[in-house]
């Protein structure tokens, strides 16, 4: 993965190495944020992380970020096999009662 920011935004490319040992860009994914974050994760300050923070087996992307008010945001972005991408991820409702089945 990278992280970078130009003058249209910050983004990250995620890079994947094919059978034949090329590298090609799987996702580049531009952020709603401008700013650049950082964040400690299991003690060690990073710009990304990867990590199963929900449980289910598969890996997500964690990249810290500031919006223009300097407000931290913590973007969260799951891959989605069917359309080979990453997208955010939203937290689960499953404790919140008005998310219950009517």
């Amino acid at each position: 993965m990278i992280k970078y920011n130009d003058p249209s935004g910050l983004f990250v490319e995620v890079i994947q190495m094919d059978s034949d040992r090329k590298s090609h860009v799987l996702d580049r994914i531009q952020l709603p944020d401008k700013h650049d974050g950082l964040f400690n994760f299991k003690g060690h300050v990073t710009r990304l992380a990867i990590a199963d923070i929900d449980g289910d087996g598969q890996n997500e992307l964690l990249i810290p970020s500031f919006d223009a008010q300097l407000v931290p945001h913590l973007n969260v972005f799951k891959f989605n096999k069917v359309t080979n991408r990453f997208e955010p991820a939203h937290p689960s409702n499953e404790n919140d009662p008005s998310e219950s089945p009517k």
